[in-house]
């Protein structure tokens, strides 16, 4: 079932695509090797990443000139990731950008070859709409696209989170601008012969379109959408909304902090979820403090109605830090990281505490929207890498922070 909430280093090139990939060591005592990924020739950024045991799938676009398109590829135990392959049939159908990367989701159980995988993105050819390609086979072959968004639907929608359930269910978000910005529910099955779908139907009215969305799929047919809201005064809070039912239907929005972040325009910059094995909620966003500071803040919840109280993520000193991503692993520990004056940053929670922040990329990269998963071997965090003209996906293997092994305790500023 699929649920659509409208919200709005080596080098190896392969022939057939072009593309520039990199070896790296999986072991987690091997942790100065980053891997850069990408399409030779094209712009490549805005990824996402997600895991399933050992099973590592990222997602990400490609850009030459005005054509943007959709790749995919995949860690298998610990292996390099194998060569990209483009997951839209619709040639230059992506629209995407730092909060609006196309969205990966594998479910638990296995396809043919390797987990179910599903990919959501964006599209502007035609209609605007959010487009989702499947595949039975651990990503090594596509079904053609299909629109999730329902094809009626005026004005523009974007800015797609997705997540799949336990039970082999995928969930979407997305930003609606039609007829006012709403936040939209809908779904379907994971599966390439998909047969049952619930909805579309609205959450919530006055979101914040602009920011990214965010989705997290807990135990016994629960979840989480959060998204930045507007609230009276043009105060721009976070917002998160819960299904028990699979996402037939949705509780009414709650208010995650009352931080009076009141600003007239879109501040780029939402939230992001995570649930833990025990179905606790875990979210991070950012918010201005003291009239001018940006900083990041964590909270948790346990049934989506009431929070704790924010905590600020502790950074690396500057007064601007933004497009924050989670993970929750199966032992307890929750990564944060984030972009901080063009570092990618990672704090681990665990037990309430917070590690000492640490910058996983190296000097010579600008490197920007990092994104997180917990693998069965550790943690794995890819972002945007540049180097002068070249841009790629930057994938990192990292010890926990909470074992002794840092990757990199370094903390530079930038002008």
């Amino acid at each position: 079932m699929l649920t659509v909430l409208r919200v709005p280093t080596a080098l190896l090139s392969v022939a057939a695509l072009n593309v520039v990939a990199a070896d790296w060591e999986p072991r987690l005592e091997a942790q100065q090797n980053t891997a850069l990924i990408g399409v030779e020739g094209r712009d490549n950024r805005n990824a996402s990443l997600v895991s399933v045991n050992r099973f590592v799938a990222l997602a990400w676009t490609a850009t030459v000139g005005k054509t943007t398109d959709v790749f995919f590829s995949v860690s298998r135990d610990g292996s390099p990731f194998d060569p990209p392959r483009q997951v839209n049939d619709r040639a230059g159908d992506a629209l995407a950008g730092g909060e609006q990367p196309p969205r990966v989701l594998l479910s638990a159980g296995s396809g043919t070859t390797g987990p179910r995988v599903a990919i959501v993105w964006a599209s502007h050819l035609g209609a605007s709409a959010i487009r989702l390609a499947r595949s039975a086979n651990g990503g090594r072959e596509f079904m053609p696209a299909e629109s999730v968004s329902p094809p009626e639907a005026t004005g523009h929608r974007g800015w797609p989170a997705a997540a799949a359930d336990r039970a082999g269910n995928a969930h979407v978000v997305w930003l609606d601008h039609g007829h006012g910005s709403w936040l939209t529910a809908r779904s379907t099955s994971l599966t390439t012969n998909a047969s049952r779908s619930v909805g579309p139907a609205r959450v919530a009215g006055g979101v914040c379109y602009c920011c990214k969305t965010a989705i997290a799929a807990g135990p016994r047919g629960t979840l989480y959408a959060a998204w930045r809201h507007v609230y009276p005064g043009n105060v721009r809070d976070i917002a998160v909304a819960v299904s028990r039912d699979a996402g037939a239907t949705f509780e009414a929005p709650v208010r995650v902090s009352e931080d009076g972040w009141e600003i007239n325009g879109c501040p780029d910059d939402g939230p992001a979820v995570a649930v833990d094995s025990s179905g606790t909620l875990h979210i991070a966003w950012p918010t201005v403090v003291d009239g001018s500071r940006k900083s990041i803040f964590y909270a948790t919840s346990r049934d989506g109605r009431t929070f704790t109280p924010r905590r600020e993520v502790p950074g690396l000193g500057s007064d601007s830090r933004a497009h924050p991503q989670i993970a929750a692993s199966s032992d307890g520990r929750v990564a944060i990281v984030w972009d901080e004056q063009r570092d990618v940053a990672l704090v681990e929670v665990q037990n309430g505490t917070f590690s000492k922040p640490v910058v996983l990329d190296d000097a010579e990269t600008d490197a920007t929207y990092p994104v997180a998963t917990y693998a069965a071997d550790g943690l794995v965090v890819a972002w945007n890498a540049r180097r002068g003209e070249r841009s790629s996906i930057g994938v990192r293997r990292v010890a926990s922070s909470f074992s002794g092994g840092s990757p990199v305790t370094r903390a530079r500023g930038r002008s």
